[in-house]
C-alpha cells in the first residue's frame, strides 16, 4: 500500500546487453509515460570523458563533474535527486507515469570495484516508494554481445568470469526486485508486458507491439527487426566453449536464474 506521503518512483534495472534497450522501447511506448534513458549522476565520473569548454546550458551534472567545479560526488547527487523528485512531481500532477531507465553499467561494471548496491536506489529509496525491475538475460549471449562491440575494453576488464562476477553482485543487490527473463520477453511479448506493467504499476496498452520502434533511446545496440521473436545464439571459439564450464561464477550464476549453462543449449536456456 502507497503512503501517502510518498511519491512512486519507477526504475528499470539490467546489465549491458541483456535486452534491456528493447524492453524499455516497449514500456516508453505506452501512453502517459514519461520515460528517462540509461540515467546515473556519476555518467562524467566514472564513464565519460568531460570537455569542460563544451556548450552545456542545460547539463548541470555535467558542468558539477568539471574540474573547475571539484568533480564533487555530493553535488552530482544532489542536483540528479533534485531533478528527479521534482519531475516525478510534475508527472504526477499530469496524470503521467515517470519511469527511470538506471544505468546500472555505472554501478556494478565500470571500474575495479563494483558497487554493492544501486546508487539510484540509496538516493531514493528513503523519500520515495520505488518500484523496481530487473531484467535479465543468458550471460553467454550477454558476453558476446559485449564483445562483437568491444564494450568489454569500456568495463575495464576482459574475462567473462569477472563479467559474470559483476552480475552475481547486481543481483544480491536485487535479491528482492522482480525478475522478467529477455528470453521469455522474446517468445510472449505481451505476457512479459502485462506482468512488468502490473510490477511498475503502470497501464498496459497492447499497442506497444506496433509502437516500440517508433521509440529512440540510447543504448539501442542490438541487432535490429520490427518484431520481436527469439534469436539464434552467437557463435564462438571453441576454446572459450569449453572453458565456460571451469567458470565459477558462470555457473553460481546459471544456477541462480535456473539458465542452463550449456553452450549448446536450446533457446530459452532454461531450466524448469
Amino acid at each position: 500500500m502507497e503512503k501517502s506521503s510518498e511519491k512512486v518512483l519507477r526504475i528499470i534495472h539490467h546489465w549491458p546487453c541483456s535486452g534491456g534497450t528493447l524492453i524499455s522501447k516497449c514500456i516508453a511506448s505506452f501512453p502517459n509515460i514519461v520515460f528517462l534513458s540509461e540515467v546515473h549522476p556519476y555518467a562524467y565520473l566514472r564513464h565519460m570523458k568531460t570537455e569542460e569548454n563544451k556548450y552545456l546550458p542545460t547539463d548541470i551534472i555535467r558542468q558539477l563533474s568539471f574540474e573547475r567545479n571539484g568533480r564533487n560526488s555530493n553535488l552530482c547527487n544532489a542536483a540528479f535527486f533534485g531533478a528527479i523528485q521534482e519531475t516525478n512531481n510534475k508527472t504526477s500532477e499530469m496524470n503521467k507515469n515517470l519511469v527511470i531507465r538506471d544505468h546500472s553499467y555505472i554501478d556494478y561494471f565500470v571500474g575495479p570495484f563494483p558497487r554493492k548496491e544501486s546508487l539510484i536506489h540509496e538516493l531514493f529509496s528513503e523519500s520515495n516508494q520505488l518500484l523496481r525491475i530487473l531484467t535479465v538475460r543468458h550471460p553467454l549471449d550477454s558476453w558476446l554481445s559485449l564483445k562483437l562491440h568491444q564494450w568489454d575494453k569500456a568495463v575495464q576488464f576482459n574475462s567473462f568470469d569477472e563479467y559474470c562476477l559483476r552480475i552475481k553482485i547486481m543481483i544480491s543487490a536485487m535479491k528482492d526486485v522482480p525478475i522478467f527473463y529477455y528470453e521469455k520477453f522474446c517468445i510472449n511479448p505481451e505476457l512479459v508486458m502485462r506482468n512488468i506493467s502490473k510490477s511498475l504499476n503502470i497501464k498496459f496498452n497492447k499497442s506497444f507491439l506496433t509502437n516500440f520502434n517508433s521509440i529512440k533511446l540510447s543504448g539501442d545496440s542490438g541487432r535490429k527487426s520490427q518484431d520481436i521473436f527469439p534469436r539464434e545464439r552467437r557463435n564462438a571459439e571453441s576454446k572459450f566453449k569449453k572453458n565456460i564450464m571451469l567458470c565459477d561464477n558462470f555457473l553460481e550464476v546459471c544456477n541462480i536464474l535456473n539458465y542452463e549453462p550449456s553452450f549448446d543449449a536450446s533457446f530459452p536456456y532454461l531450466i524448469n
